[in-house]
């Protein structure tokens, strides 16, 4: 072995058919293309299918708690000031109910 050198890591292995593809795929898709462009269009399309996705994800996800509205109920609990609060702490630890007083105090 040459001094200096080393085997390749595990993520060289995974990159090298990776960046392949990707070569391969861009020149099916971009033609004669120079490969810096393309590879900064696959990045670019990269990030935006990444980004729709992400986007697809929370809209999908708000719709299912919208439909089931199980967390709405959180949202109608009526607020307080924070003496009604500290009243409820201070009654909870004279009744020795410390998790309670804990609880309305923050």
């Amino acid at each position: 072995m040459i001094p200096g050198s080393h085997e390749p890591s595990w993520l060289d292995k995974f990159k090298a058919p990776v960046r392949a593809w990707i070569a391969r795929t861009s020149k099916k898709i971009f033609g004669r293309v120079e490969f810096p462009i393309s590879w900064q269009c696959n990045r670019v399309t990269l990030v935006a299918l990444v980004g729709l996705l992400l986007a697809f994800w929370t809209v999908r996800s708000v719709m299912i708690l919208l439909r089931d509205r199980k967390w709405i109920c959180a949202l109608h609990i009526r607020r307080q000031d924070w003496r009604y609060w500290a009243r409820e702490a201070r009654e909870a630890a004279e009744r020795g109910d410390y998790r309670a007083a804990i609880h309305a105090a923050y």
